[in-house]
């Protein structure tokens, strides 16, 4: 295959040829699907739920009840120097004390922050900055800012060293398509 001829064409690429754009209908809003659409989609979605449902979630839910029910059964329940209650009594209270320490920590921050909002919006950035950040002329930037299509040149290092601002085509409907 020619080398010249592998790349990717890009909206622009079409445009300027004066071809007729044709974009992809990608649907991310379920709600401008078809319901023949979303019963697939849907069909799809529960069948994968259900293979998920059968084969893992048993497994690993009896995974986890053997380790938690084992450790139990080795460390309170067959643990005769201290006795279960004892033991239990210990957990209960360590459970008590790490609640209560939760709550006082939730109870300091709310005194402390009621009412006070640290977080701030940032501040829009003035095409001065942009400008002296990215080494050009402040009018530059309003033009690019102000433009639907930017085209960036850069050389090597990144730095930008020419824009173009090209413009749409204006697509003549067909007569049957008019208002």
């Amino acid at each position: 295959m020619n080398k010249s001829k592998i790349g990717i064409e890009t909206i622009l690429d079409k445009n300027f040829k004066h071809e007729d754009v044709v974009l992809p209908a990608f649907i991310d809003r379920p709600d401008l699907q078809s319901w023949s659409q979303r019963g697939v989609f849907g069909t799809i979605a529960v069948i994968g739920l259900m293979v998920w449902l059968y084969l893992f979630v048993p497994l690993l839910s009896l995974l986890a009840w053997w380790f938690g029910w084992h450790r139990f059964d080795q460390y309170i329940v067959h643990d005769y120097q201290h006795g279960f209650t004892q033991n239990m009594t210990a957990l209960v209270a360590l459970v008590m004390i790490l609640g209560l320490m939760l709550l006082a920590w939730a109870s300091y921050n709310i005194l402390r922050f009621y009412n006070n909002e640290r977080r701030h919006a940032m501040p829009d950035v003035q095409p001065s900055d942009a400008a002296h950040f990215y080494e050009l002329e402040t009018g530059m930037v309003e033009q690019a800012q102000a433009a639907q299509i930017n085209l960036f040149f850069y050389d090597r290092h990144g730095k930008i060293v020419n824009m173009a601002f090209p413009t749409l085509p204006s697509v003549p409907l067909p007569d049957d398509k008019l208002v």
